[in-house]
């Protein structure tokens, strides 16, 4: 018996089942409307094989069985109310196919190709099994039904018959010239029609579109279109269709059961687009087709200037659906006008095109000689010169003339790609070529004159930052001829990111940079020596401490504390000297820096007088802020020395500035979890018979973290 499963109290691979099972069949649907690479199907293909995958997690092989209207899994059917299992269900079983396994390793392609193949149409399992070989996948396994077999046979049986049916019909017909008085036996005669009565048949719409197959009565011979056999001779044409015609046959029932007649031969029929009036008599007779022919098909109607697929029984039919006379006429081209709007704006527009399209000739060549091609065109031609080992001296410094004025273009463009083409073309001819001593020199007279390296600095600002790495390696090229340059622009900058850029570039080429940067320590200005102080840390300039030392004393405090930070960064053991001189200082700025750079670089040696700033008074309350950060800063260092000082602050008093020292408190046990846990015991014990909720809540969560109790550290 089996047992329905319920997604909600299932396993979770039960649910990535039901997901995928879900979104593969709307991906039929779909498809039935787009390709499959419209994201609508693309889209739920990819859940289907990320749901999937989730499910590979429990187990590496998933068998969906479709039985019964039903989607199983492991003997489970999986919620039988949802109709999209059950239309899942009804489509494998369309297609003869009772169960998938799919396998763990199964890829997307392999997904999505399955997913083609089973809904483009009916396979045998041979068929089946040798297009999954063709498209290599291998991690989908299908179980056929049983009766496969019978189904395909049976069809290809019914095919047969119908087959037989038009050889023997066409068999029939071409022997009516030889003996008249035989009869013509043609399949199934209509309801109420007799063998005696069907010569004298009244005239009716009788509609045969296409053949499949016409014979002559010992074999079959295949014909594209019957439609495509016409003649001008309508009397030939009456003859073919006479024995179809009876006066004593009801015009409407007559038409019915000829289609009804005929109707299994649409099946396999291919349409045609020859109109059958369009053949001549000479083609007919090179058809080898016997002269009586179906009666001439009626598509017009008399209210109506459309060309309907046939006219039945004063109504039309278009595209398989069945329109009354009376309603015809909104086909008339006087209507139709009228919702044609679109196509008639596209005739416009190809009337309009083909105009245009007269001088799109010249328009190409305009675009192809335009400023901007011819440039590149000679640009290319010189570069090959330039590489030539055969030009005579004279005529290469005539080129080398030329790049002069491309590489300054090229340049104030921000074509930095080409600009580096062209130095990297004269650095390789100057060591390798035979213009070598010319190559260097114009080396030299292009790219170290001022107002080259003044262009080049305006492109990197404006264009360098969108361009970053053909920009990065143009500063590597060229160097020392642009260090210079780009120092007094980082200087004249104010745009932040822009100074920046500047600095990453010297960066990049600090042996270069560096005697560059000291010899601008000796300028006035204090901005430009804290720029030079911040690139002589930047660049490793190590070398250059006594340099760097004199600005300790410098009389900004800004310049001060940069030379200390690039002190720190040396690791030079002067440097805690001037922390713990600065933090003494009267100069709140310097003291300021000396607790940012203390904490930064975790100097334990600082906190004596961090706390002495610390425990201040600070009567007009300025300071909060500032002791705010000196706690996160001693917090920071994680000196258990600390915590003493720290625990009377807590337990310290403030009336004019109550609130303030509640929230420094606060912060203090913010900050409890960078220290040892040896030493916050009596502190945390404090916390947890505060007033203050937060508090409490901190020094809880710390002790349940160290397994502390009662507020004893531990060893």
């Amino acid at each position: 018996m089996q047992k329905t499963a319920d997604v909600t109290e299932d396993p979770r691979d039960l649910k990535y089942i039901l997901d995928a099972v879900m979104n593969l069949y709307s991906a039929h649907i779909n498809s039935q409307m787009y390709s499959h690479t419209n994201p609508l199907i693309s889209d739920l293909l990819r859940n289907a094989h990320y749901a999937l995958g989730k499910a590979f997690r429990k187990n590496p092989l998933i068998h969906v069985e479709a039985s019964d209207g039903k989607v199983m899994v492991d003997s489970k059917a999986l919620k039988d109310e949802l109709l999209v299992l059950q239309n899942y269900a009804s489509w494998l079983n369309s297609r003869q196919i009772k169960a998938l396994s799919f396998i763990d390793g199964l890829t997307r392609r392999e997904l999505t190709n399955f997913h083609k193949l089973i809904s483009s149409k009916l396979f045998s399992n041979e068929e089946f099994t040798k297009a999954l070989a063709e498209e290599k996948i291998t991690n989908i396994r299908i179980h056929f039904n049983g009766n496969q077999a019978d189904d395909l046979s049976m069809m290809a049986s019914r095919e047969e018959n119908i087959n037989h049916v038009f050889s023997e019909y066409v068999s029939k017909t071409n022997n009516i010239d030889a003996d008249p008085e035989k009869e013509t036996i043609i399949a199934d005669l209509p309801m109420g029609v007799s063998k005696e009565d069907k010569t004298s048949q009244a005239p009716g719409d009788f509609i045969v579109s296409t053949f499949y197959h016409i014979g002559d009565g010992q074999g079959e011979t295949p014909l594209a279109d019957l439609s495509q056999i016409g003649t001008s001779n309508e009397e030939k044409i009456n003859q073919l269709v006479g024995g179809f015609e009876s006066d004593t046959m009801d015009h409407k029932e007559g038409g019915q059961n000829e289609a009804q007649a005929f109707a299994d031969f649409s099946d396999g029929l291919k349409g045609g687009e020859t109109n059958i009036n369009e053949l001549s008599e000479t083609e007919i007779e090179e058809t080898d087709i016997p002269v009586q022919l179906p009666k001439v098909i009626q598509r017009t109607l008399e209210n109506s200037d459309f060309v309907f697929d046939f006219i039945v029984q004063g109504g039309a039919v278009l595209h398989d659906i069945e329109i009354d006379g009376g309603s015809a006429g909104i086909f008339n081209e006087s209507n139709l006008i009228h919702f044609q709007e679109d196509f008639s704006q596209d005739k416009l527009s190809v009337k309009i095109d083909t105009g245009e399209n007269r001088t799109g000739f010249a328009a190409t060549i305009i675009e192809e000689c335009s400023e901007d091609i011819i440039l590149g065109a000679s640009f290319e031609t010189i570069l090959d010169l330039v590489a030539l080992n055969t030009l005579e001296n004279e005529l290469f410094q005539k080129v080398l003339g030329k790049l002069t004025s491309l590489a300054g273009i090229f340049m104030e463009k921000g074509d930095f790609e080409k600009v580096l083409e062209i130095y990297n073309a004269l650095k390789t001819q100057s060591l390798q070529g035979n213009n070598s001593i010319y190559a260097a020199g114009m080396i030299r007279s292009i790219f170290s004159t001022d107002q080259f390296n003044g262009k080049a600095t305006e492109a990197l600002k404006q264009y360098g930052r969108k361009k970053r790495e053909a920009a990065g390696r143009l500063v590597i090229a060229m160097r020392s001829f642009l260090v210079p340059y780009l120092l007094e622009a980082l200087n004249e900058e104010t745009d932040m990111s822009k100074r920046r850029f500047m600095i990453t570039l010297l960066t990049s080429i600090k042996d270069d940079s560096l005697p560059y940067i000291v010899t601008r320590l000796r300028d006035n200005r204090w901005y430009v020596l804290r720029n030079m102080l911040y690139l002589l840390r930047e660049c490793q300039g190590r070398d250059y401490l006594p340099e760097i030392k004199v600005f300790l004393g410098h009389k900004v405090s800004l310049v001060r504390l940069e030379a200390l930070r690039t002190l720190l960064s040396f690791h030079e053991n002067e440097a805690d000297f001037y922390i713990r001189k600065f933090l003494k200082s009267p100069v709140f700025q310097l003291q300021k820096g000396a607790v940012l750079l203390a904490g930064a670089y975790r100097m334990k040696n600082a906190v004596p007088q961090m706390i002495r700033l610390l425990k201040e008074k600070d009567m007009l309350g300025k300071r909060f802020v500032f002791k705010k950060r000196i706690i996160r800063m001693l917090g920071r260092i994680g000196d258990g020395s600390a915590v003493d000082q720290l625990l009377s602050i807590c337990r310290s008093a403030s009336i004019v500035h109550k609130n303030d020292l509640e929230k420094l408190k606060v912060e203090i046990f913010k900050t409890l979890h960078y220290y040892p846990s040896t030493v916050i015991g009596p502190i945390l014990k404090y916390g947890t018979r505060s007033d203050n909720t937060e508090i409490i809540n901190i020094s809880r969560k710390l002790m349940k973290r160290y397994n502390l109790s009662d507020g004893e550290g531990i060893a």
